[in-house]
């Protein structure tokens, strides 16, 4: 039997089928969390199997890792239902459909599980799958990777903590549910509205300074593009919300502009607000550790993407991590070893997927990476400074493109410019004098036009990549540290570094 069954969550399902939604729970094992009507489709199609019989079919293959596919994986650990898997990552198979998806081949009384991560125009090519038993399944996520990433994953397991042990609370950032609202941009004119499309006047004190996803990078220095409207007070250590009458008194232009989007604040899924308090957020979580030290990342990344925050910095989506209060490591010793090629091996063979090679760094995602403990504080000397270079030498970096974009006076930059030091000379006076509207009235003032930019572009390019060299030699010295630490032997740092 070869089939592709729907992909329907249980959320739809509720919400026009709640009898039979009920059904599905008490009949089926695999209706666990927030299932996918795909795994009762498996589970299903499993019991009428005949016992020579084989099925396949192509479905998410989300399952493998994601709350919801306990019970699914739960019941086929149990029969031994999985003859082979071939996983295709974050390839794309069906063109009209954004599903990362995987070719399950169920059958009867399987020893072990034969799996691969391939691409899908390789599967016709010969390939040799890799094998897991089935005493090492369950209803625990299924991390499929070959035998010898499979033995570094168990050897840096050792660790005697998690990320979970050291950190408090990962969290992600506000959720207002009128970004387009509450969320205001700095422009030389003032604070730009994009929900009115003008230059608005709003209290310092009703504002806090954020960060976007864009915003957060490797070691970054942040610089808040944003302020968003806070609501809130925070005293002795909880977020009191802030009444109308004391916003409209001390506020007063805040007040006004909240009034002008009134309607729209009421409105909120479905008139959840309409009532006192309008103005607040609808989900305000974690209002009171904004303002302390913390490690910011990217919720999607290509690579690790942690940075810290030593001056309170609210967030938009995005993840912040803030350690127990009983901690004496510092932060930026978790930086580094958040930040090292270590994790992101981690994070590739345990996380999920998306296109283009990104992966979710979630609470659930972060949490399980192991953690050594230091047998005294002077061990995270070397690391601290390694981070406080890093930090240096990218907040040097940012300031020196900052500089030069500033020199160029374009309201919106290319990705060209803004990748500059990848281009010559030539190609930059092309793209700068495209992106400006310049047209030279003669061949003196083309010359004169690029006798004044060279020297600038050439002189910021080569800082750029000076910076960009000592960043990349930087970053692979913690690397080495972290491996050390770890007690990676050199053949494991191959398999880290996938070479």
């Amino acid at each position: 039997v070869i089939g592709n069954p729907p992909y329907v969550r249980v959320q739809g399902l509720k919400s026009n089928y709640e009898n039979e939604a009920k059904l599905y729970e008490a009949k089926y094992e695999s209706a666990t969390g927030n299932y996918d009507i795909y795994a009762l489709f498996l589970e299903m199609s499993f019991h009428m199997l005949k016992p020579n019989g084989k099925l396949s079919y192509i479905l998410p293959h989300k399952f493998l890792i994601s709350d919801f596919g306990s019970g699914l994986r739960g019941f086929l650990a149990e029969n031994r239902a999985v003859e082979s898997l071939l996983h295709f990552g974050s390839e794309m198979v069906f063109e009209d459909a954004s599903t990362y998806t995987c070719i399950i081949t169920l059958s009867h009384d399987n020893k072990k599980l034969n799996f691969k991560s391939i691409k899908p125009k390789d599967i016709f090519n010969y390939f040799e799958y890799d094998t897991i038993n089935y005493e090492k399944l369950g209803t625990e996520k299924w991390n499929l990777s070959n035998n010898d990433i499979s033995k570094v994953l168990e050897k840096i397991n050792q660790q005697p903590l998690k990320v979970k042990d050291i950190f408090a609370k990962i969290f992600q950032g506000i959720k207002t549910s009128g970004d387009p609202i509450y969320l205001l941009l700095q422009t030389h004119q003032g604070l730009y509205s994009k929900a009115l499309d003008k230059i608005v006047e709003i209290e310092q004190g009703l504002l806090k300074p954020l960060v976007k996803g864009e915003d957060i990078s490797r070691y970054a220095n942040l610089q808040n593009r944003y302020f968003v409207i806070f609501p809130y007070l925070l005293e002795n250590g909880k977020a009191k919300p802030m009444s109308e009458t004391y916003i409209q008194e001390n506020f007063p232009n805040g007040y006004t502009y909240l009034k002008r989007n009134e309607e729209f604040l009421r409105g909120r899924e479905k008139g959840k607000m309409n009532k006192e308090g309008w103005f607040l957020y609808i989900y305000p979580k974690s209002l009171t550790e904004y303002q302390k030290t913390k490690i910011l990342l990217q919720e999607l990344s290509f690579k690790s993407n942690f940075t810290y925050d030593n001056v309170g910095m609210c967030h938009a989506g995005q993840y912040s991590m803030v350690k127990k209060e009983n901690i004496k490591e510092d932060d930026k010793f978790f930086l580094t070893l958040l930040n090292s090629s270590l994790m992101w091996f981690f994070i590739q063979n345990t996380s999920t997927e998306f296109r283009g090679g990104y992966f979710a760094y979630q609470t659930k995602y972060i949490e399980p990476f192991p953690l050594p403990k230091l047998k005294n504080l002077d061990e995270q000397k070397p690391f601290i400074e390694k981070a406080d270079k890093m930090l240096s030498l990218n907040k040097s970096l940012q300031e020196t493109k900052q500089n030069f974009f500033n020199e160029l006076k374009l309201e919106k930059l290319t990705k060209k410019l803004q990748n500059f030091k990848e281009l010559e000379f030539d190609e930059f006076v092309k793209e700068y004098t495209k992106a400006k509207k310049l047209k030279f009235a003669d061949k003196l003032a083309e010359r004169n036009f690029k006798q004044e930019w060279q020297a600038i572009f050439e002189n910021d390019k080569i800082l750029t990549c000076r910076l960009k060299d000592e960043i990349t030699k930087t970053d692979k010295e913690i690397d080495t540290m972290v491996y050390k630490l770890y007690n990676l032997t050199e053949d494991e740092i191959r398999i880290v570094e996938g070479k």
